[in-house]
């Protein structure tokens, strides 16, 4: 069974003060306003509608929160080149990325880039951000329909030789929501995130409480 198979939308939060309580794991999924983040979680998910782009600029400042069950979450970022971003983080992160990032519960994020535009400044500049936490980072090349096969593949080696060369936390594939290349594939690294942090989880202390409310 697919990971995304039963995801559901629980909220949307305008303002990260208000964002629930960290309870269970979250991978988080970012790109920029045009990179096709909104298709690709409609792909993972195989749905329609999930996930709509904004109508409003405004929207796009928007924390979502989508279930994936077993207190799993999938935690949609705003389009990090529309909102106005403060200088002292590089022009990358605002207040609504800075909860994200140090939410204990967090364990990757599924960066979205348009592949025939890939690491440009803004996404080399979220790499450098995220980074910092230590947390793995899985690119999804998107629109790779829009490119034929060979013009792909020289977009998909560049970054994978960027990312060998200055980012070693990161993992990059082809990806696209029309022709559903590479939605397996993502899935499974999600997968495997969520699979790895039950590994590593400590069991219950004699008399601890485990559980919670979810979002």
């Amino acid at each position: 069974m697919s990971l995304f198979q039963r995801v559901e939308f629980i909220a949307s939060f305008d303002d990260p003060r208000y964002l629930p309580t960290a309870i269970g794991k979250e991978v988080a999924i970012a790109g920029r306003f045009t990179a096709g983040k909104y298709s690709a979680i409609n792909a993972l998910a195989n749905r329609k509608r999930l996930a709509c782009a904004p109508k409003s600029l405004d929207r796009t400042r928007h924390i979502n929160f989508f279930s994936l069950g077993h207190a799993r979450y999938l935690v949609d970022l705003s389009g990090y080149d529309c909102a106005k971003l403060p200088a002292n983080m590089g022009g990358i992160g605002n207040s609504s990325y800075k909860a994200a990032q140090t939410r204990k519960t967090l364990l990757g994020l599924v960066l979205v880039m348009d592949v025939r535009h890939p690491m440009t400044t803004l996404d080399r500049k979220m790499l450098d951000w995220f980074l910092s936490t230590a947390k793995p980072v899985h690119i999804l090349l998107g629109k790779s329909n829009k490119l034929n096969k060979d013009d792909a593949n020289i977009a998909l080696r560049h970054v994978a030789k960027t990312l060998a060369q200055s980012y070693l936390q990161c993992t990059v594939q082809m990806s696209s929501s029309v022709s559903k290349i590479g939605v397996d594939q993502a899935s499974a690294v999600v997968a495997t995130w969520f699979n790895e942090s039950l590994k590593n989880k400590k069991p219950p202390v004699k008399g601890e409480q485990t559980g919670g409310e979810t979002p």
